[in-house]
């Protein structure tokens, strides 16, 4: 009696052993879960922290705004294993500079979002919409549903982060980033915001570049191309030409009666009448692949690159057919 007393004692602990036991596993395999959570956040939070110091490094280095652009959708893409990445700048002009959409865009084949995803962005109504709002906030959203967003439609991207890149309190751009898996945008926004910030300074460093390159190579009155460039690059596209054995035509022309103009309307209607007709001589040679230069005064100078002199022939009879008479009217609406 006393052995099977005993017997039943040790069976009891051992069950109550077995319970310990499996209870300390299940913790165990909470903190296993937890541990492989953590390492998981710790390693892209390093990668993270690479990327953020080499796309700092790089993108400041660099004035040139579609490379910046460039790099930062590569980089993102590649290091992160993203299955989308966007930059979209919309760039503010002048009356004589309208504005312009700068746009760097990769995606997966995984993603499904087709070959072109740039002509896919420029289309999007969403992103039109969203980069003209004031003071936009980001979109976070981890289970993205198929037609919510135009630019997605069809593709298998699960989880999407839209930042808005705010200058001024006014949104100028979107940093777009996509991924085919469900909630990947939960506890990493810092780093986009971070990367933001750097994009914004970056290319605002690189468009008072250009802005300072353009004040020296154009005309203030007429936005094209001033002499003094004209002068430095002639040289290397006459002798590109001659290496090539490839044509360069060069039109020089000038504003008939100009004087008279100028003495009957006074000079601020002359530097009107200038302003048009230059307008009108840049809009022509970026029709033909060709660069409108005022070369002094009332002179401008369009230079045909790869054209023929009977080519370009035609080409300034058309110029001269579609603007045959300067109409004081037209000229006093701009």
């Amino acid at each position: 009696e006393r052995i099977a007393i005993n017997s039943k004692e040790e069976a009891d602990n051992l069950k109550l052993y077995q319970s310990k036991l499996v209870r300390a596993n299940e913790q165990l395999s909470k903190q296993k879960l937890l541990l492989e959570k953590a390492n998981t956040t710790i390693s892209r939070s390093n990668t993270e922290m690479k990327l953020q110091y080499m796309l700092v490094k790089q993108i400041n280095s660099e004035l040139d705004s579609h490379k910046i652009m460039n790099f930062i959708t590569d980089g993102i893409q590649e290091h992160l294993k993203l299955d989308l990445c966007a930059v979209i700048i919309n760039r503010q002009g002048n009356e004589d500079d309208p504005e312009e959409l700068l746009l760097s865009a990769n995606c997966t084949s995984d993603s499904n979002l087709g070959d072109d995803i740039v002509s896919t962005l420029r289309k999007s109504e969403f992103i039109k919409f969203y980069s003209y709002l004031p003071n936009a906030t980001y979109v976070a959203d981890n289970r993205v549903p198929d037609g919510k967003y135009d630019f997605l439609i069809g593709s298998n991207i699960g989880s999407l982060l839209i930042y808005p890149m705010v200058v001024q309190d006014k949104t100028s751009g979107v940093l777009i980033v996509g991924k085919n898996s469900y909630g990947y945008f939960k506890d990493n926004i810092s780093f986009y915001e971070t990367i933001v910030e750097q994009i914004i300074l970056a290319l605002r460093n690189a468009f008072m570049y250009a802005k300072v390159q353009d004040m020296a190579t154009k005309d203030a009155l007429t936005t094209i191309y001033n002499r003094r460039y004209f002068n430095s690059i002639y040289p290397e596209y006459s002798g590109r030409a001659v290496a090539s054995s490839t044509d360069l035509t060069v039109v020089l022309f000038d504003i008939d009666r100009f004087k008279l103009i100028n003495d009957n309307y006074g000079h601020i209607f002359g530097d009107k009448v200038i302003k048009y007709c230059g307008r009108l001589a840049g809009e022509y040679a970026k029709r033909h692949n060709g660069i409108a230069v005022r070369y002094g005064g009332e002179e401008f100078v369009i230079c045909f690159l790869d054209k023929k002199i009977e080519e370009v022939n035609k080409i300034i009879k058309e110029f001269i057919g579609e603007y045959p008479v300067l109409l004081l009217d037209d000229v006093l609406s701009e």
